[in-house]
């Protein structure tokens, strides 16, 4: 008897519904993996409430795009995908020199790759909970003054 026939093929939306779970899960196991290496307060935590209250000072924006940067390093690690992390660490004020950095290019090829996104991810959320408004005077898509620099466009395949 063939086994092979009895096996069940999962439709395409319960292979989408999977695929989606699967990104949730990573992007929860990140989050907490960032906390741990940042001595980030507990869930809950009396510590935990202040860092959220203080999530629109820009001190608050300051600590949320160090705790991104961190998560993008981890998924560059991981061979992850790390667009969410990118789009957040820029909505929070990070510079592209500063993605670029976390994901070991050039600021040039992080503004390149990320910027169209950013810049769409930002006008969408900007001022919701999701991404409260920024308090500085500076566009958040302005790339930082650098050298001039080759652009050495090394894509990884997925």
């Amino acid at each position: 008897m063939n086994h092979n026939d009895e096996l069940r093929v999962p439709s395409d939306a319960e292979i989408q519904a999977a695929a989606s779970e699967l990104r949730q899960t990573i992007a929860l196991k990140t989050g907490e993996l960032a906390d741990r290496l940042l001595d980030r307060p507990e869930f809950g935590t009396a510590d935990w409430k202040r860092d959220r209250d203080q999530r629109d000072t820009p001190e608050g924006r300051r600590r949320l795009a160090k705790w991104h940067l961190t998560k993008i390093r981890i998924d560059r690690a991981a061979d992850i995908d790390p667009i969410g992390n990118v789009l957040n660490a820029r909505g929070f004020g990070a510079s592209w020199d500063q993605i670029g950095a976390a994901y070991g290019i050039s600021t040039e090829d992080a503004a390149a790759r990320w910027e169209r996104p950013a810049t769409s991810y930002i006008e969408h959320f900007s001022g919701t909970s999701i991404l409260p408004t920024r308090e500085t005077g500076t566009s958040t898509t302005e790339t930082e003054p650098t050298e001039q620099r080759p652009h050495n466009r090394i894509e990884r395949s997925r």
